[in-house]
């Protein structure tokens, strides 16, 4: 069984999203089921010498209410009170950290609208969950997917929710996804391929594979020779046979690729369709490109602005970057985005 902690305080909505992807909204093989709904009041274990068993019974609860579902549990608890459990569940397999947050002002708003009889509008009630609240914004490390509801429409939030744990579970159905950049010789796709994975593995706890056409390339031609579509087009298969390889042991494989005709581009194209693909073009304007390819002295003089010139396709991606006017960074961020909005 996988278990997503949705860590959040009290006020950010854990309740509200629960009811909301639990209908219909859950991917299969999923169930969500919160502290609240297990059946265990706080009340009979503050203060005793088991005040510490609240949680640990709780998600025991909650896995036996999943009945061998992979489990969405949304708590107040954080990593560090799950790692000092004295025991998990021994269903549980696999552990990922989720995290939900939102301005301070609208989680006091939302405490003080709850009915009196819940005793959530109390300044001092108000205060520790507003420092909470900062306490999981400034520990994003411990998280690996992240998400802010301020001014968010519940189902966006929702949404996000359910596509990561779709993600989740691709790589237990032997799914994967596909990133493809596909941008001009000396545009910064392997920078931003290596930053992206990194990116993958902090923010949303995806492990990946990179390909790239370079690697391939070098195998037949040396650093001098021009290269031409037909080159990597007898290329490119051997290169979509080694990321769907790769796709069997890992959920996801960035490709860093330079396409200029429709063939190759459809021979990729029908190696993954099985698969989820993310197309992103790689943009930068001619002359940085040229700039950039004298100023490496490791490509074949003329290969930018060929590149350039014959991309293919030149429309119809789900996200265009410019390494030009955005930092590797700021590119990352645009990827993820469409990643969760997928």
């Amino acid at each position: 069984m996988k278990l997503v902690l949705l860590s959040a305080a009290c006020g950010v909505g854990k309740t509200t999203v629960q009811n909301a992807i639990n209908q219909g909204k859950l991917p299969d093989g999923w169930a969500c089921i919160g502290s609240d709904e297990v059946g265990l009041n706080w009340w009979d274990y503050a203060g005793t010498d088991h005040e510490h068993k609240y949680a640990e019974d709780g998600l025991a609860r909650a896995t036996e209410m999943a009945q061998g579902k992979n489990l969405l549990f949304p708590a107040c608890i954080n990593p560090d009170n799950l790692r000092a459990m004295q025991s998990l569940p021994a269903c549980i397999t696999e552990v990922y950290f989720a995290v939900m947050t939102c301005s301070d002002e609208q989680i006091a708003a939302r405490l003080l609208a709850r009915p009196p009889e819940r005793m959530c509008g109390s300044p001092e009630f108000i205060a520790s969950q507003v420092a909470y609240n900062d306490w999981l914004r400034t520990h994003t490390e411990k998280f690996t997917f992240r998400i802010d509801n301020t001014d968010q429409a519940v189902d966006k939030t929702v949404d996000e929710i359910a596509n990561y744990l779709c993600r989740l579970g691709d790589d237990q159905k032997g799914g994967g996804q596909v990133i493809l950049l596909n941008g001009p010789s000396s545009s910064g796709k392997s920078t931003l391929s290596k930053e992206l994975q990194a990116f993958l593995r902090e923010r949303m706890g995806m492990e990946s594979a990179i390909v790239s056409i370079d690697d391939f390339m070098s195998k037949i031609l040396g650093v001098d020779e021009s290269i031409y579509e037909d080159d990597v087009y007898e290329i490119s298969g051997e290169m979509c046979s080694e990321i769907l390889r790769l796709l069997a042991s890992t959920p996801c494989v960035i490709v860093d690729h330079v396409i200029t005709s429709e063939r190759i581009y459809s021979q990729l194209s029908d190696a993954v369709r099985t698969k989820k693909l993310l197309r992103v073009r790689i943009e930068c304007p001619l002359e940085v490109l040229v700039a950039r390819e004298k100023a490496r002295g490791n490509r074949c003089a003329g290969s930018a602005e060929s590149s350039y010139t014959y991309l293919y396709p030149k429309q119809g991606y789900d996200a265009c970057v410019n390494t030009h006017t955005m930092t590797t960074a700021q590119c990352c961020e645009v990827i993820l985005e469409k990643l969760k909005g997928e």
